[in-house]
This record gives C-alpha cells, sequence and structure tokens, in this order.
C-alpha cells in the first residue's frame, strides 16, 4: 500500500468508529441519556444489641469520725462483670435515638479496723451490683461514626 492508501484506510476507520460509537447514543432515532442510580443507603445503625462487659471496679473511701479521733481511708477494689442490652432506632437526617439497659456484678468489699481507747471497730465499704437505664441521641457521621449524648438514672447496692 502507498502513502495515499495508508491514508484513506486510516480514514475509513475513523468513520466507522465514529458511526459506531454514535449509533450506541442513538436508539429508535431518540437520544438514550444514561440514568444514575444512586446506591440504596443500608441502615446497620437501627435494631436490637446485646452484648457482655468485664472490667474491674477501684475506688477509696476516705472515713472520717469526729467523735472518735479517726481518719482513715478503705479502697476497695474488684472484677466486674455483666450484661447489656439496647435498641436503636435511625431517622430523618441520621439521628439515631436508642435505648440501654445494662447490669453489672461487682464484688467490692473491704474493711478496715480503728482502734480507739482499746475498742476495736471494723468499718466496711460493699458493692455488689450497678443497673443503669439510657436514653441516647446521637448523628451518625459518614455512616461511620456516632457521636452522642446520653442520660439517664443508676441504682447500685
Amino acid at each position: 500500500l502507498d502513502n495515499k492508501g495508508v491514508k484513506m484506510k486510516k480514514l475509513q476507520f475513523i468513520v466507522v468508529a465514529t458511526i459506531a460509537l454514535l449509533s450506541v447514543g442513538w436508539a429508535g432515532g431518540k437520544c438514550v441519556v444514561p440514568t444514575v442510580v444512586q446506591p440504596k443507603k443500608i441502615d446497620v445503625w437501627s435494631g436490637a444489641y446485646v452484648g457482655a462487659q468485664l472490667g474491674m471496679v477501684a475506688g477509696k473511701g476516705d472515713v472520717v469520725i469526729p467523735a472518735y479521733p479517726a481518719k482513715f481511708s478503705v479502697k476497695p477494689s474488684s472484677v466486674a462483670g455483666g450484661l447489656y442490652a439496647g435498641y436503636n432506632w435511625l431517622g430523618d437526617d441520621d439521628i439515631l435515638f436508642g435505648l440501654e439497659a445494662d447490669i453489672s456484678g461487682v464484688s467490692a468489699d473491704k474493711s478496715e479496723n480503728s482502734h480507739f481507747r482499746r475498742h476495736k471497730k471494723t468499718y466496711k465499704i460493699k458493692q455488689y451490683y450497678d443497673v443503669f437505664l439510657r436514653a441516647r441521641v446521637g448523628k451518625v457521621v459518614d455512616n461511620k461514626y456516632l457521636p452522642y449524648l446520653t442520660a439517664g438514672v443508676a441504682w447500685r447496692d
């Protein structure tokens, strides 16, 4: 092929490719505009949840008895474990509402002896359980983060 034939083959290829590409966008004489389908957002925040917890409790109680010139500290510590359960609702604009309850068993128990005028007194600090009921409201950010506020009531024995 001479130089003129190579140019003619290139021109034929360009014309055929252009027609092929243009024909993809036309169907039945009308221009077809591709539609963009937004992926459906999956709600992974709503629903029930349950779990278990394990930890440690440590504290310090200062005891001052003015009638007896006594002052000392009691420092109980213990392992704590419990269960929790809750339910979350994801509303409009990614606002999350939730309720949660948990109970923890604690075996914190510590005794100290105080001696005053040959009288021995024993003081104890004990704790057996914690119960919490909480409400939560927060804002889901990027479907990964949940900054929230919580408020509720607690019982302890």
